[in-house]
């Protein structure tokens, strides 16, 4: 089950990442861009230091 969480959150991450670009293009607004970026990666990296410890025990 900890598997796919962290898929879920490594997917998460990556469209949130793709939300921010495109919200930075539309309204030009480079601080909410940054914060979506690294909001996305934190995200992103949560899921997969989850997934990688599940997988290791497997």
């Amino acid at each position: 089950m900890s598997y796919y969480l962290g898929k879920f959150l490594e997917l998460n991450g990556i469209l949130l990442l793709g939300f921010g670009l495109f919200w930075g293009l539309l309204r030009d607004d480079v601080r909410g861009e940054i914060g979506m970026l690294g909001a996305g990666v934190v995200i992103f990296l949560v899921g997969y230091l989850l997934e990688r410890r599940v997988s290791r025990r497997g």
